[in-house]
């Protein structure tokens, strides 16, 4: 394992990857390397625009797949996206490959996961109270109204022929100034019919898979 920076922002991989092109989209202030998608991720800002890249192809550190499995699934991802339009899921803004990495870019959905593990060692570090606990102890009609658009989305991504593969509560972000929820990470997404061909270790949190 190593460790990177740029922009002062520290991230680790296995082995070195130049990310400093990066630099032409905006300034790093954020990073997600601990993924079992294989993908890392980072938030940029330009000139007051936010922006999230999602990269395919690096050495993760905590990747569950090959990089070519990696890039393959992400680039099915952008057809999803292209797919299913809804008012709370992330927005697409384009993608395209850099020398052996496929890169799609998003606008920045401000709040926090919901289920944000690469941040459980710091919770309980600082006894900090998690997303989920937050949420947790919101106003009922808060919830209720998350619940409605969750039901929502549902519905438009089953009218675009699909169902939900590894969606839960690391696919919702929540802005606790706002109130506003974001979907997201529905690269895994498949169209009916589909059945699961991946045996017992199918996709998704083993707390909500069915045996």
């Amino acid at each position: 394992m190593i460790k990177q920076k740029i922009d002062n922002i520290e991230f680790k991989l296995r082995e070195f990857q130049d990310f400093s092109w990066l630099n032409n989209y905006g300034k790093v202030f954020s990073v997600i390397d601990e993924t079992g998608s294989g993908c890392i991720s980072f938030g940029i800002e330009d000139n007051n625009k936010k922006y999230f890249f999602k990269i395919a192809g690096a050495k993760t550190i905590e990747a569950e797949v090959s990089q070519e499995e990696s890039i393959k699934l992400l680039k099915e991802a952008v057809i999803k996206y292209k797919d299913i339009k809804h008012p709370n899921l992330i927005k697409y803004v384009k993608s395209f490959d850099y020398n052996d990495l496929f890169v799609v870019i998003y606008e920045y959905a401000q709040g926090e996961c919901l289920f944000d593990h690469w941040n459980f060692e710091k919770y309980k570090k600082t006894k900090e109270i998690t997303p989920s606990m937050r949420f947790k102890q919101l106003p009922i009609e808060k919830r209720l109204n998350v619940v409605y658009k969750l039901f929502s989305f549902f519905e438009t991504f089953i009218d675009a022929g699909y169902i939900a593969v590894d969606f839960y509560d690391s696919s919702i972000i929540y802005d606790f100034k706002t109130d506003n929820v974001t979907f997201c990470d529905i690269d895994l997404f498949r169209k009916m019919p589909a059945k699961n061909d991946l045996g017992e270790n199918y996709f998704g949190t083993k707390r909500l898979k069915a045996p």
